[in-house]
């Protein structure tokens, strides 16, 4: 499942899949699996928050560099 900051999907992330902060990068991936499906890189320093959307459309992390980025779904 690739993920664009840049250009929003239709298709909503799955309620299976899992977020979970690691240093400076957000990992979503399938909780069944245990399958990788992304990697949210683009912090500079450590992730202190996340979520998704109650559409399941967007991601979103926050970091200790004072910053909030929204990651939208794409399916390439």
């Amino acid at each position: 499942m690739p993920v664009s900051r840049e250009h929003p999907s239709s298709a909503p992330l799955s309620i299976h899949d899992l977020t979970v902060a690691y240093h400076r990068k957000a990992v979503i991936w399938d909780v069944d699996t245990t399958r990788t499906i992304a990697e949210l890189l683009g912090h500079e320093k450590e992730i202190t928050a996340l979520g998704f959307s109650a559409d399941g459309k967007k991601a979103v992390t926050a970091s200790l560099d004072q910053t909030v980025r929204i990651w939208f779904r794409t399916d390439k």
